[in-house]
């Protein structure tokens, strides 16, 4: 019993021995026929990008060839069907690769030299074509007379030297680089040359009378700035505009003339002109300046600014200026030219600025890309660190390009095409003109005399609105406020608009000024 039972043991280990074999060799070779599958699909892979590598070059070679034959040979009427030259199907025979027949004898033989210079200047240029028009274009066979006896390739050894699969690419290449440096050097003087001479004086011309309406009616316009026009400031008889040509120009309004320009390093955003000190004061893409107009340009005082400059504000009389830099602004003493303060609690770029006297009290609100209104108390100036004491709300649906205080009441244009009227005392807002351009709201300008406001849009439109009614009406009814409009400046942007002694002075992307007379 002893021995029967140690021999069914026995059995029993053997079997469960073989099994375990025979499961781990399974396992092996399952292991190995997925290894097997993974090479072979790898190879397969690996093959497919060879050959798509090789379809992709012969396609960018077909096509480097066909344009060096139409820059070579510019009858842009006749090229398409034009077959290659003799180079051309040199070079075809040496690649291996089947083209139509050469031209007739009447055709002009291409420069094998110049083929060449072509062809290492084409191989850098990424083709945007797909490959079915590089097919079509580098295959099309000659319609107007077709061949009688097919073509014979020319062996290699018929290739001239320029033209051999030994391509000498350094010296073509020093070519290229000689060409370029010459053009480059020859732009260079000519943009020098330019930069040397000033443009002419200029001038205040009559406007003939095309934009008119019932209210409104151009009388003349201020040329002379050679880009856009981003400023305008009107005191007494003299104007002054700030430009992208880097300039700031003086106009005298009586004789109709420039009388005075600087010329800065920046291009000019805005300015600002006081009368009783003849200063103007400059805000450019990297700089504050103060220049008085009866000295020399050079003279002028200037301060670096590291951030993002938008808005300039100098209210009358005051010992302060203000300018915006980034989400914050400053405020700068002009009489010992130094920092002040700083205005902060804008999260975007603080784009106008405003100051209000309301119940013996002086204000200055900004205008953000955020969105908001915020008013900081500034009764005694501001010299130090400030934070809003208000915020208007609702805000509006984009930000905010202006802002302008007219009869008790504050207004903003944003570039949701909305115009919104404020009361300051409760803070709240009284009325809204939704759509009231179609583009953004560029500028605003209150005219007190019409008890009206100006809106300038950037597509150029120019508006007057009856401020007692505004946004007191249905949403996109405009005929019971609006009082003029017009097309001021056809197809470019409105910068600026300013209203002095009845008339009104929009500063234009296409490079002028025009003057409107008020009915």
């Amino acid at each position: 019993q002893f021995i029967c039972c140690t021999g069914e043991a026995v059995v029993s280990t053997q079997s469960t021995g073989g099994l375990a074999a025979a499961q781990s060799n399974a396992k092996v070779k399952e292991v190995e026929g997925t290894v097997k599958s993974l090479k072979q699909a790898l190879e397969e892979t690996e093959q497919k990008l060879v050959d798509q590598y090789n379809r992709e070059k012969l396609l960018e070679e077909q096509a480097n060839l066909r344009v060096a034959q139409e820059a070579i040979e510019p009858e842009s009427n006749a090229s398409m069907f034009q077959t290659p030259s003799k180079t051309y199907s040199m070079l075809c025979a040496t690649s291996g690769r089947k083209f139509f027949p050469q031209p007739s004898s009447a055709s002009p033989p291409i420069s094998d030299t110049r083929l060449a210079a072509v062809l290492e200047e084409n191989s850098h240029r990424r083709r945007t074509g797909t490959p079915t028009e590089f097919t079509i274009t580098s295959s099309l066979p000659d319609l107007r007379d077709p061949p009688a006896a097919p073509f014979t390739p020319i062996t290699s050894a018929e290739l001239s030297p320029t033209m051999s699969p030994k391509l000498d690419r350094r010296s073509l290449r020093d070519s290229i680089i000689r060409k370029s440096e010459g053009a480059a050097e020859s732009v260079f003087e000519r943009l020098h040359s330019q930069s040397d001479e000033p443009p002419p004086q200029g001038n205040i011309v009559p406007h003939p009378p095309t934009d008119t309406t019932d209210r409104l009616t151009c009388i003349s316009m201020a040329k002379g700035h050679t880009h856009s026009v981003q400023s305008v400031s009107v005191s007494g008889s003299t104007m002054v505009t700030g430009s992208s040509d880097r300039t700031i120009r003086t106009w005298d309004l009586v004789n109709n003339k420039e009388v005075e320009r600087a010329t800065f390093t920046d291009p000019v955003k805005k300015v600002v002109y006081h009368e009783e000190s003849q200063l103007v004061f400059a805000l450019t893409s990297q700089a504050l300046k103060a220049w008085d107009i009866r000295t020399d340009p050079s003279t002028c005082r200037s301060t670096s600014l590291a951030e993002f400059p938008s808005a300039l504000l100098y209210p009358a009389g005051s010992d302060f200026i203000y300018f915006s830099t980034g989400i914050s602004v400053r405020s700068w003493n002009v009489n010992q030219w130094t920092a002040a303060g700083v205005l902060h609690g804008h999260s975007g770029h603080v784009m106008c600025l405003e100051h209000v006297t309301l119940h013996d009290k002086k204000y200055i609100i900004t205008g953000s890309r955020d969105h908001f209104c915020k008013v900081y108390d500034a009764t005694d100036g501001i010299v130090s660190a400030r934070v809003p004491t208000a915020t208007l709300n609702p805000p509006h649906f984009d930000g905010i390009e202006s802002i302008v205080w007219g009869n008790g009441h504050l207004y903003s244009g944003s570039r949701d095409a909305t115009i919104k009227k404020w009361d300051l005392a409760t803070r709240k807002e009284r009325g809204a003109q939704r759509s009231a351009h179609k583009d953004r709201v560029q500028v605003l300008a209150f005219l007190p005399t019409l008890s009206a406001l100006a809106s300038a849009s950037r597509n150029g439109t120019l508006k007057i609105w009856n401020e007692h009614n505004f946004g007191s009406t249905i949403k996109n009814d405009q005929s019971k406020n609006l009082i003029a409009e017009v097309n001021a400046h056809p197809g470019s942007s409105i910068q600026d608009v300013v209203f002095h002694q009845d008339h009104l002075y929009t500063a234009s992307g296409d490079t002028t000024v025009k003057i409107w007379s008020i009915k």
